[in-house]
């Protein structure tokens, strides 16, 4: 009976941490974006903006950041890749 009292809050503070990490993790993630200076401001908006509604991934930003190394990423770039489906 014990071990479970003591289990439980420890499983939800383990979770809580991971959620913690992981939103930290996206919030570098998003600084990173805005401060890149090969990105257009408006792909910048279009790229956070998918993130935020889960158009994108963390993966498919890095695959077109990636495919356009060395150019500037512009909207166009961004709204062929979520036409792709990812």
């Amino acid at each position: 009976m014990i071990a479970k009292e003591v289990k439980e809050p420890v499983m939800e503070e383990v979770l809580e941490n991971k959620n913690s990490a992981e939103e930290v993790n996206n919030l570098a993630f998003k600084k990173t974006i805005e401060k890149n200076d090969n990105i257009n401001k408006d792909a910048k908006e279009l790229i956070l903006e998918s993130l935020d509604k889960g158009v994108l991934t963390k993966n498919d930003v890095d695959a077109l950041l990636n495919k356009y190394s060395g150019q500037m990423v512009q909207r166009r770039h961004v709204v062929i890749l979520i036409k792709q489906g990812r």
